[in-house]
Parts: C-alpha cells; structure tokens; sequence
C-alpha cells in the first residue's frame, strides 16, 4: 500500500524537474581534468520568480475575463408579495 504514495510522489518530482529544465530553471555545467570532473548544477531562481509571478497574472487575468463573460444572478427581493424578477 505505501508503493503507491511514493510512485506519485516521484512521478511529480520528475514533471517539476523536466518542467525545470524546460523552462529554464535549472542546468547542469561540467568541467573535467585529468584528476577529477565537476559537474555543477544551476538553479536560476530569477527565472522561476518571473515564471511564478507570469502564471499567477495569467490566472488573475482569466478569472477576471470569466467572471466579466459571466451574467451576475438576478438579485431577490426580501418581500414576498413582490413579483419575480425576469
């Protein structure tokens, strides 16, 4: 039973690093001498910032465009003689 928690959990670590890479994220560099290879990675956390903050603008703007296309609901009044409202 605890295969499955770690199964989904490693498949979201690789969407969020091949999304990493993708986007820029991260980067691996190397340098190797006849010793020794180092191999260096890169975390741009600018960029990620700047992806952040462009996909929470993006969801703003497309809630705003939604609750403008949506028709506000027709507003009851609290007297119950009064006609409904069309």
């Amino acid at each position: 039973m605890i295969r499955s928690p770690v199964i989904v959990l490693a498949l979201v670590m690789v969407c969020v690093v091949g999304l990493g890479f993708y986007r820029g994220w991260f980067s691996f560099s190397s340098t190797k001498t006849v010793e020794t290879s180092n191999v260096t990675l890169t975390v741009d956390q600018d960029k990620m910032h700047q992806d952040k903050n462009q996909a929470i603008q993006t969801a703003q703007d497309l809630g705003h465009k939604v609750q403008n296309t949506v028709a506000p609901a027709p507003k009851k009044s609290d007297d119950p003689a009064s006609p409904p409202q069309n």
